[in-house]
């Protein structure tokens, strides 16, 4: 007999490492402090024609998916995926900042086979408020551009879409290490397909010397589930209605100036119709 492909997975020792990382993510939100570099979290505007590039390589595998209800289950499908991505900022002057992102992946399944192409492009305007209590604060908008119309599992929906986010930053010290603390909320919609999104983002930099930088951050993608539904046979990522929080670790080495290699890892901690586990992710980011 066919074993049941949804069949709930059971590990203790899973749960217990699973309770762990939510307790770090739930720190990670509620103390002053998150496919790709995660310093870029900032509401601090780019300088008047001065601009940011980050190049990175994510790869994320997997084989276990969180259902509906949130159960682990066995998905009885190598799910892998291999993502390059180009993030770029330009400041138009002290106060705006035009912003643009592009990835192309290749992903690896058991099922599906293989598919590689183009992922969305997204171009966004931040826009700097002013301070308030020490916290810089930023508005952004951002467009979500389909480079095609056709739904690619587990790569694209081929939809567009929008974003609005308030961004917060502010300088810390901790440990006698300058550093600063970003957050995001925001609200992503898409015309149809998938279901909406709320989006909380948080990330912590520290110098731990005057080239060495650590980052930690969390990442929630919580769906509305009001999208339309569509079939994904791969059952780990791109499902119409999914809820998804994960965290990364980062550490990042100056070379030169603004210019800095970085490598980091990132782990899938709670979901709903979401791939679990995690990978890896490296790049480069200059500043000029």
């Amino acid at each position: 007999m066919k074993e049941n492909p949804f069949k709930p997975y059971n590990s203790s020792l899973h749960d217990f490492l699973k309770a762990i990382a939510m307790l770090w993510i739930i720190l990670l939100h509620t103390s002053p402090l998150t496919g790709t570099s995660i310093t870029y979290l900032t509401a601090r505007p780019q300088q008047k024609g001065h601009t940011y590039l980050c190049l990175d390589y994510q790869h994320y595998n997997a084989h276990t998916f969180w259902n509906t209800e949130g159960k682990r289950c066995e998905a009885y499908n190598e799910f892998e995926i291999f993502e390059y991505n180009l993030y770029a900022e330009h400041g138009l002057n002290c106060n705006d900042t035009l912003s643009f992102k592009g990835a192309w992946a290749k992903i690896n399944e058991s099922i599906n086979g293989k598919t590689f192409g183009f992922k969305n492009l997204r171009l966004g305007w931040k826009h700097y408020l002013g301070t308030k209590r020490k916290f810089l604060i930023s508005t952004e908008l951002v467009g979500i551009i389909p480079v095609k119309k056709t739904h690619k599992p587990g790569l694209c929906y081929g939809q567009s879409g929008s974003e609005v986010n308030v961004l917060l930053t502010k300088d810390v010290r901790l440990w006698a290490r300058i550093g600063n603390c970003n957050f995001k909320l925001g609200y992503r919609k898409y015309s149809g397909f998938p279901s909406d999104q709320i989006l909380m983002d948080s990330v912590i930099n520290i110098f731990l010397s005057p080239r060495l930088l650590l980052s930690a951050g969390s990442f929630l993608e919580y769906g509305l589930f009001n999208g339309k539904s569509r079939n994904d046979e791969s059952f780990f990522l791109l499902r119409s209605n999914y809820r998804l929080l994960q965290g990364k670790i980062q550490a990042a080495i100056r070379i030169y100036k603004e210019s800095y290699l970085f490598i980091g890892y990132h782990e899938h901690f709670w979901g709903r119709n979401a791939g679990t586990n995690g990978g890896i992710y490296g790049g480069a980011q200059i500043q000029f």
